[in-house]
């Protein structure tokens, strides 16, 4: 289930970030790819799951899908399609923590302590110049902690996907089975 849910997602954000209106020259190439799930836990069983994909365009457009269930009520699935663009604050914070992190050499294989008490798993793919790219993966299941400078990445990706909810330009689909 959790692969087929993320081929989904990659379809769909494939196809997001095909449809962005490019905002320069550079700016329909994809920067970063994050794909991958998280379920909270409150108090007892876990009560979300959310299955969730973005892909953050080299200009500041972002193409994000989540797909999430609450699980204490039968799991019945709400699905959220976003599209719009990062604010220049946080898009200049990313471009800074991936070049002084040095995101092309980046390994993962780590967990991000900053996500509290959940399960989760994120494969992020960065995009570089021509084919390079570099991929990795932080999970609740590694034992080692990111290292700060993965971390600080890490929180400027999250930081400019979230930043497009304060753009009342964003546009926002949703539907709920």
């Amino acid at each position: 289930m959790k692969r087929i849910t993320l081929c989904i997602l990659s379809a769909l954000l494939s196809a997001s970030a095909l449809a962005a209106e490019p905002i320069g020259e550079s700016s329909s190439r994809p920067l970063i790819q994050v794909r991958g799930f998280h379920r909270i836990a409150h108090a007892g069983p876990a009560d979300t799951l959310t299955y969730l994909g973005f892909v953050i365009l080299g200009g500041g457009s972002v193409n994000s899908v989540a797909v999430a269930c609450d699980l204490r009520a039968g799991c019945f699935w709400g699905s959220q399609v976003a599209q719009g663009v990062a604010s220049l604050e946080a898009m200049q914070e990313l471009i800074r923590r991936l070049v002084e992190g040095r995101i092309g050499f980046e390994r993962g294989g780590c967990h991000f302590v900053d996500f509290g008490p959940v399960e989760y798993e994120y494969e992020i793919t960065w995009f570089g110049r021509g084919a390079r790219t570099n991929t990795f993966t932080v999970a609740h299941t590694f034992p080692a902690e990111c290292p700060h400078s993965l971390r600080l990445i890490i929180g400027a990706i999250f930081d400019a996907e979230s930043s497009i909810y304060a753009n009342p330009a964003t546009k926002v689909w949703r539907s709920h089975s």
